[in-house]
């Protein structure tokens, strides 16, 4: 969803509003449908209970891996582009020579950072 803009730049604006609002849909239809299955379980039931009792043990790991596949992806792609940020506009101005690389994994070691400082305080 966040990376439709870039992708769909060459394409008319009518087609890449209508991919936009497919894709809206697709997603609302999908929280509105995981919305309705939690509706039956007690508070506090996590999306792996929800998936193992619909669809079973086997369908459960499938979504499970599927899930921990998106969210590496995710976690990569936020990564590299806040790296590539970072070096590009930041650290030109500052005069301060470092690769791409190097630029994403201290942006990931300062929100590791973050998070480590706040993980007790909550």
């Amino acid at each position: 969803m966040f990376s439709l803009p870039v992708v769909m730049s060459g394409a008319w604006f009518l087609w890449y509003s209508l991919l936009l609002i497919l894709t809206w849909f697709c997603m609302l239809l999908s929280g509105l449908l995981y919305l309705e299955a939690s509706l039956h379980y007690p508070a506090g039931a996590s999306f792996d209970t929800v998936t193992r009792d619909l669809l079973g043990r086997s369908w459960n790991l499938v979504n499970g891996l599927s899930v921990v596949f998106v969210l590496g992806i995710l976690t990569y792609a936020y990564i590299s582009a806040s790296g590539a940020i970072i070096h590009q506009h930041s650290l030109s101005q500052l005069s301060v020579d470092l690769s791409t690389r190097t630029a994403g994994l201290l942006f990931a070691l300062l929100v590791a950072l973050f998070i480590w400082l706040g993980y007790g305080r909550g």
